[in-house]
């Protein structure tokens, strides 16, 4: 953040940084680390010999052999719905793989893959499996049967209309050819193993049905979530039954019951109720769970369930509910938010629904601060102090003591990004503007008040406290550490400045989205004159969106982009080349250089965003219970992991935007 004065030429100054950065390039391929442990686990099931498989929103299937104790990835594509015959064979169907089924008889440690041709191009959004096993498969085509073990398939459509629109969210086979099919437009039934389906709708609230089970004494449960109309919760009827009646009013999404018959629900909004009375009554039973947005249950044949998060992995309890442990080691799959980084070399990771996770060895273990506070992290900034500030759905928060203890910062706007001016100054720039504190956060000021639909989305200072802020519609500049505000358009074309980088010798660095493309284009914008006039800085780089912005001390800059992984410029943005060497994710969503030389890359999968910061003012606009909702998920390649590689050979590396 240095505004230095250069006395040797500026073609000079390129030449020398390009040398340093070739000389201090020591390792030349990114390497992933061993952490955050965590994701957001949309399906579990356990095998018949005590496995326990659970696929994840970002990435692949994750498999354990020891009771949750250790993961492994075992199949490193997109999985949405699993079963397991009564031979204890698991399958495990694709939502994007082109129709692909993979099965395994090992207890989920290898897969074969199979494509049956009926399902060509075809996403496979449940399976059920029947104690005859007959397979039941459901996608966009409809639903299938197969009285082979997977050989050949029958459509068994019939009372389906409108097969285009309707997408099965879950499958529950019950006895003697009876089986539920839960989709959006609520539930069918069918008593004659899928020859002929009906509606059995009667009596819902609202239709968007998550899970279906069926109880030792015949009643079926039904969980549904719908933010729309607030009709949620788990409803009962028996197998035959006409009509449905709400048991439990929750945002319910899954339903497990154990071996002794105890009923478990999971919630995105309450965490887990359980009954032990067919779903008559419930309670709360969440002691131990890190994360109340439970996506996923699954019980095992002895006395663990499992219940599967958004964002914070998998939790265990050996006790029927009564307490929860977090399970998580090599479950690695944690969607990366933010990195930052203090003084003494720590490493701080936010994520969407995993909290913030904190390394003191460079990123081999890893440890879990700020669990009493809502775990979306959109933000981290730490500054000269090392004082640590975080946004999230409930607020800021300030940490004085290296994340031990927290205090919330009474600032008048959501999800704050803040800034630090050399005279003890702090910016915080969120949706309703900018809010300034000279007194360490206690109180805060409104410098810049906006109102929706425009809304600020990055904020840096440099060493004249001149503030600039990114907004939805350019920038906004104060010279005078926001007292007045100047209004400026970078580009007429390229409007929504997303985020801004001061490097050491001062230029400031803007990536800016157009929102008239179709994949909402990016270019980067350079200004050597503090925001008074602008020249294109994207010779080279794809017309991808840029999420993060660093720079080390030798002058070379990076920058991540959602789609086309990490670029690197040793001449002030003139020229860009690709710098993803073992990057084998391209979405990355955050950077950040440590104190001894390492750059690291915090990714969300790897292009597997279909949609981007430039369909909201805030990322909790497109997330459902903290996860991505599946409009804006392709899930073509899979796995959110962080990674890191060696560029310097270790020095105070200045860094002027640490987090992304």
């Amino acid at each position: 953040m240095k505004n230095r004065s250069w006395n040797i030429p500026y073609s000079m100054f390129c030449f020398v940084c390009l040398s340093i950065c070739q000389l201090q390039a020591q390792e030349d391929s990114w390497q992933q680390m061993n952490g955050p442990y965590g994701g957001v686990i949309s399906h579990l099931i356990t095998g018949k010999n005590g496995c326990v498989c659970a696929s994840t929103d970002y990435g692949g299937l994750y498999v354990s052999n020891d009771n949750g104790n250790h993961w492994t990835e075992r199949i490193g594509e997109s999985i949405y719905c699993l079963a397991v015959n009564k031979d204890g064979k698991l399958f495990a169907g694709g939502i994007y793989n082109d129709g692909r089924i993979y099965t395994s008889t090992d207890d989920g440690i290898t897969w074969t893959s199979i494509s049956p041709p009926e399902f060509s191009g075809m996403a496979i959004d449940a399976i059920a499996i029947d104690s005859s096993n007959h397979i039941y498969l459901g996608g966009y085509k409809g639903l299938f049967r197969s009285d082979d073990n997977g050989e050949s398939w029958t459509g068994i459509n019939s009372g389906l209309e409108n097969l285009d629109a309707k997408y099965p969210r879950c499958l529950t086979a019950g006895p003697q050819g009876v089986v539920f099919a839960g989709f959006d437009e609520g539930i069918y039934r069918t008593t004659d193993y899928g020859a002929h389906w009906s509606p059995m709708n009667k009596g819902l609230t609202s239709l968007y049905i998550g899970s279906i089970v069926i109880t030792k004494s015949g009643y079926i449960l039904a969980s549904i979530s719908n933010f729309s109309d607030l009709g949620g919760g788990v409803f009962r009827s028996t197998i035959f039954g006409d009509s449905l009646v709400k048991v439990l009013d929750d945002f319910s999404v899954s339903l497990a019951i154990d071996n002794a018959g105890h009923i478990f629900d999971g919630s995105i909004l309450s965490g887990i109720y359980k009954s032990d009375d067919e779903g008559s009554t419930w309670v709360p039973v969440n002691n131990g769970l890190g994360n109340l947005e439970v996506r996923s249950l699954a019980a095992n044949a002895g006395d663990s369930i499992f219940t599967g998060t958004s964002g914070m992995g998998v939790f265990r309890s050996s006790n029927q509910g009564t307490s929860w442990e977090e399970t998580n080691e090599g479950l690695d799959n944690t969607p990366i938010s933010c990195l930052a980084g203090n003084s003494k070399n720590d490493i701080f990771a936010g994520s969407y629904g995993g909290g913030i996770q904190k390394s003191s060895d460079g990123g081999v273990t890893w440890s879990r601060i700020a669990l009493d506070l809502d775990q979306v992290i959109w933000t981290i900034n730490i500054d000269s102090s090392d004082r640590i500030f975080f946004s999230n759905r409930g607020g800021a928060f300030m940490s004085t003591d290296n994340g031990e203890n927290w205090e919330s910062l009474s600032i008048g706007i959501d999800g704050p990004r803040f800034a630090f001016s050399n005279d003890g100054y702090i910016v915080a720039a969120g949706p309703g503007g900018i809010w300034i504190s000279d007194n360490t956060g206690v109180n805060w000021t409104p410098s810049l008040v906006i109102n929706y639909p425009e809304f600020l989305s990055d904020v840096v200072t440099n060493d004249s406290n001149y503030i600039f802020a990114g907004a939805y519609h350019g920038l906004y500049i104060s010279k005078d550490l926001g007292i007045s505000w100047d209004h400026i358009m970078i580009d007429s074309i390229y409007q929504y400045v997303y985020r801004l980088l001061l490097n050491n010798n001062g230029s400031l660095f803007a990536s800016v989205i157009h929102w008239d493309a179709p994949d909402y284009g990016c270019k980067v914008f350079r200004s050597d004159n503090n925001g008074s006039t602008w020249t294109d800085a994207s010779s080279g780089l794809t017309d991808r969106q840029v999420w993060s912005f660093v720079n080390d001390s030798s002058g070379c800059i990076y920058l991540g982009t959602i789609g086309a992984g990490v670029y690197r410029s040793s001449d002030n943005g003139q020229t860009w080349i690709p710098f993803n060497n073992g990057l084998n994710r391209t979405d990355i969503s955050s950077l950040y250089i440590d104190r001894k030389g390492y750059l690291y890359a915090g990714s969300l999968g790897g292009g597997n965003l279909k949609k981007s910061a430039g369909e909201g003012y805030k990322m909790n606009l497109d997330l459902k219970g903290g996860h991505f909702n599946e409009s804006n998920m392709s899930n073509l390649i899979t796995g959110s992991f962080l990674f890191r590689i060696k560029i310097t050979a270790g020095s105070n590396t200045s860094i002027s935007h640490p987090e992304s």
